[in-house]
């Protein structure tokens, strides 16, 4: 029996992406595009022991690097080929990293 996944963002899953793992949410995608259309996975990162939360570090893309800026605006701005030289950069940049996380969110579309 499939069990519905909670995502850690709204705590709202579409059935039609209740899935056991990311092949099957392709397949799910590739299947019905008119209810993958918008859908996002929400990768949450906790590299560090702590009260993680405080700083949210979103990540995007700027060309071939991703790009970690703080969610609630601070001046943090960090960029770097892959997501561990992100957690490598923030380690040392950051004040108290274990109150930090990091957050990616991906379309669905763009993953496969």
């Amino acid at each position: 029996m499939r069990r519905k996944r909670e995502e850690a963002g709204d705590g709202r899953t579409s059935e039609a992406f209740a899935a056991d793992d990311l092949t099957e949410v392709a397949a799910l995608s590739a299947e019905h595009p008119d209810r993958s259309a918008g859908a996002e996975l929400q990768l949450v990162i906790y590299p560090w022991a702590g009260d993680a939360g405080a700083v949210i570090l979103d990540v995007s893309r700027a060309g071939s690097q991703l790009v970690a800026k703080d969610f609630r605006g601070s001046s943090v701005d960090m960029h770097a080929d892959t997501v561990d030289e992100l957690i490598s950069e923030a380690s040392t940049s950051l004040a108290d990293p274990s109150k930090a996380m990091i957050r990616w969110i991906r379309p669905v579309a763009g993953l496969f």
